[in-house]
């Protein structure tokens, strides 16, 4: 069983809201934007082994058109709160 899921268990079964520190592995991809030619830089949590530095580049574009599609639907169509 690895340390990260002993950490977990017992921060499950402690009935107290306590502040758990945890060490965050961020991963930097640099990708050049295959039109403009551009590098695009990216700050990431994703492990290696899950996606590549092309398959966060499309997944962050596309987060970004929805996001611009609530910002319309907030701002344009009046579908505040």
């Amino acid at each position: 069983m690895s340390m990260e899921k002993k950490r977990r268990r017992r921060v499950r079964g402690k009935k107290n809201t306590k502040t758990i520190q945890r060490m965050l592995t961020l991963r930097v991809v640099a990708v050049r934007h295959p039109q403009t030619r551009e590098f695009h830089v990216y700050l990431t949590n994703v492990p290696r082994e899950w996606m590549t530095p092309e398959q966060i580049r499309i997944s962050d574009t596309a987060r970004w058109l929805v996001e611009l599609l609530f910002d319309h639907l907030k701002n344009e169509c009046g579908m505040k709160k």
